[in-house]
């Protein structure tokens, strides 16, 4: 990207208040489909009314996601992001939201989100089982949450919010992983 493309994200990140006050900022970049369960992510949101939840994009659940978050003053839905957008927002949040459902074909390999995230150097907060949470669990480069069991999330923001040094040294653990072992020379060379 050029420098103005990232002047241009830059302004669009200040214009919209993502980095600007020191809150605690959870973020989320993709299509809005049927593969991603919302309700821990409300949940946690109406608890930790001092944190920020960004879901940028697009998708047939984003109009019922606004509907259900719009008297949470601290979910933000941009609606589709660029890439450069993305991924300065991402230098503006304190973790990657990955709110993946229970799918089988999920459970069998990782997804891009989760590699992007580390490209990122966020700490992931994943619902996704299986490969996914093998990854985060044995690298200590997230938490993972049971969809099912809202307050699961809850918690692990709290923790992520108390614990800010460690929060940010599973970032500091996510890039450093994927620079030694998902780069693209890494995976293809």
């Amino acid at each position: 990207f050029s420098h103005a493309q990232y002047s241009d994200a830059e302004r669009w990140c200040e214009q919209q208040g993502y980095g600007q006050d020191g809150r605690f900022t959870l973020g989320f970049v993709g299509t809005l489909h049927s593969s991603y369960v919302w309700e821990p992510v409300l949940e946690a949101a109406k608890v930790h009314s001092d944190a920020r939840f960004v879901i940028a994009g697009d998708g047939s659940q984003h109009e019922e996601l606004r509907r259900r978050a719009k008297h949470l003053a601290n979910v933000a839905l941009p609606g589709w992001v660029s890439q450069v957008q993305a991924e300065v927002l991402a230098r503006h949040c304190d973790a990657a939201l990955i709110p993946v459902g229970k799918h089988v074909d999920f459970e069998m390999s990782v997804p891009n989100k989760v590699y992007d995230a580390m490209a990122a150097g966020l700490p992931i907060m994943s619902s996704l089982a299986g490969a996914t949470r093998r990854l985060i669990e044995s690298e200590r480069i997230g938490y993972y949450y049971d969809a099912s069991l809202p307050q699961s999330l809850v918690h692990l923001v709290e923790r992520a919010k108390t614990d800010v040094d460690g929060t940010r040294e599973m970032g500091r653990r996510a890039q450093l992983l994927f620079a030694e072992r998902f780069t693209v020379d890494k995976v293809y060379g």
